[in-house]
């Protein structure tokens, strides 16, 4: 059993010892236990929840063999993101509660592991959906949390679907007193405003119940510089809460979408301690209690959109179930620009070009 103390920091009175691994009071930085996380960092396809539940399957047997003790997944990684009106289909919601059962009885019985998904708003009132991430432990649901704040702007429409959690809660695992916060629920704050958007700030009353580890599934869009503000966010929240933050992103294009990925892991000590690879899948083994050595986030602008748009181009493509790209070359530099990024995606194999010469080209 293994503790890792704050230089010169004092054990909360809640604690009987110094070597007492759960602490109530834990989440303001006082103490963190040891415990080996897998973020699995997955590209997860729109409706195929067979095929998304495989994914979670090999990848928490792939953690457990790697030793974790507890294993995060994405948001909503079993319906893929956004699902958008096929919520209203309830085929949908049953296909997805279907591979939530398969996962319970299928998944490492000794291995935390958090899903998202959506379920069914068993409250009588509001809207009949929640977005969902639940602890799945010896084949039961041990635990789950509903998301809070629903964005409903730009790209966003969770409000039509979705009903908020009514109430933030935590639970221990492994002496860890972990809260969960879904994607929005850590942006309380405007995106680089720093003003309130919304009336309740979900971590902080995480951070109030003891919260000693946080855990954030997400579903974050890229852009360009994102990933600079995700990690700005975050160090936020650990200047303010002392304690461990695990934020799991979802990779992969989906619809107009394209997510990147890149996960991070902000050790008690408030450094990036561990980064997920962009725009692919992953998965990244950190423990909780060790100081590890901090990384720098890369500034690499220009080769993240090439990424973003090869990834983009290559989801697409392979989700909507074509292999072949035919281009039509007008001998400028735009279209000579995406026939690069089609080879880059596709292979030279898989792209025919046609040349489309005119009285300017």
């Amino acid at each position: 059993m293994k503790c890792w103390f704050f230089p010169e920091v004092r054990v909360p009175a809640n604690c009987r010892s110094a070597d007492e691994r759960h602490c109530t009071s834990a989440g303001r930085g006082y103490i963190v236990t040891d415990m080996k996380i897998a973020m699995l960092q997955m590209n997860s396809m729109i409706a195929d929840f067979a095929g998304n539940a495989r994914t979670v399957l090999d990848l928490a047997r792939h953690a457990e063999k790697a030793g974790a003790e507890l294993a995060v997944c994405p948001e909503l990684c079993l319906t893929g993101y956004p699902p958008l009106d096929l919520l209203d289909y309830d085929r949908f919601v049953e296909d997805c509660l279907k591979q939530v059962r398969l996962i319970q009885r299928e998944a490492p019985a000794e291995l935390g592991l958090i899903i998202g998904y959506i379920d069914r708003n068993r409250s009588g009132h509001g809207k009949s959906l929640v977005n969902t991430a639940a602890l799945i432990h010896q084949g039961k649901i041990q635990f789950s949390q509903q998301k809070t704040l629903l964005p409903t702007y730009d790209v966003f429409d969770e409000s039509r679907y979705f009903e908020p959690a009514a109430e933030r809660k935590t639970f221990v695992f492994k002496n860890t007193r972990i809260g969960i916060a879904i994607c929005e629920d850590i942006w309380w704050e405007q995106e680089r405003s720093g003003n309130s958007q919304y009336p309740i700030d979900p971590v902080k009353e995480l951070l109030d119940q003891g919260t000693e580890l946080l855990v954030v599934p997400s579903a974050s869009p890229f852009y360009s510089g994102k990933p600079a503000v995700r990690l700005a966010l975050l160090k936020d929240l650990h200047r303010v809460s002392g304690i461990p933050i695990c934020y799991v992103n979802l990779v992969g294009g989906n619809d107009s979408l394209i997510f990147d990925g890149q996960s991070l892991y902000i050790s008690a000590a408030g450094e990036l301690e561990a980064l997920g690879k962009g725009f692919e899948e992953d998965m990244i083994l950190v423990e909780t209690g060790q100081n590890g050595k901090p990384l720098d986030l890369p500034d690499q602008k220009w080769l993240e959109l090439e990424q973003a748009l090869v990834l983009g181009i290559r989801d697409y493509l392979h989700k909507c179930g074509f292999s072949h790209a035919h281009l039509g070359l007008s001998g400028g530099i735009d279209s000579a620009l995406v026939a690069m990024l089609a080879t880059l995606a596709l292979g030279k194999e898989n792209v025919t070009a046609f040349s489309l010469p005119s009285r300017y080209s």
